[in-house]
């Protein structure tokens, strides 16, 4: 349970990272639409429901978050010998083949990775092992710290 909710942690902690990392290449045009724009559109475009506020959007984004995190925490168990941040990188790449290249191009939500710009695949592949290596440091810091306190 307790690398569970590490993980849950690391994957807010991640995602509030990458929210960042995403306001910021925006602002600067350093990166292009994020998948988390591209759901918004598809939600849009697909359902008769009004836009989401930016409340509703990054309540949904953390709590994404820490729903991947949660899998990240439940699959550390069996990878212990994987250390952490290769672990991470694994993991966010991944959640990238995952969504990035399979759910979403089935769905529409994007056009999918074989028909996107190179730079747009590479950036959210990126984005996603940086979510994944984040996600598993700070999981990881929290389970020492745990197993830390046990000790006293």
């Amino acid at each position: 349970m307790r690398s569970i909710l590490a993980g849950m942690a690391g994957g807010l902690a991640a995602g509030a990272l990458t929210s960042g990392v995403a306001a910021f290449g925006r602002e600067s045009g350093t990166l292009h639409k994020t998948m988390a724009e591209n759901a918004r559109d598809w939600l849009q475009q697909n359902t008769s429901s009004p836009p989401p506020g930016p409340v509703a959007e990054h309540g949904s984004h953390f709590g994404m978050a820490a729903l991947l995190g949660g899998l990240y925490g439940l699959t550390r168990p069996l990878t212990r010998f994987i250390p952490a941040p290769i672990m991470g990188a694994l993991f966010g790449a991944g959640l990238y083949y995952t969504n990035a290249a399979a759910i979403a191009p089935a769905i529409g939500m994007t056009e999918g990775e074989d028909k996107a710009d190179k730079k747009i695949s590479y950036e959210r592949l990126a984005v996603h092992v940086g979510f994944g290596v984040v996600t598993a440091l700070v999981a990881a810091a929290l389970a020492e710290r745990s197993h830390d306190d046990d000790d006293d």
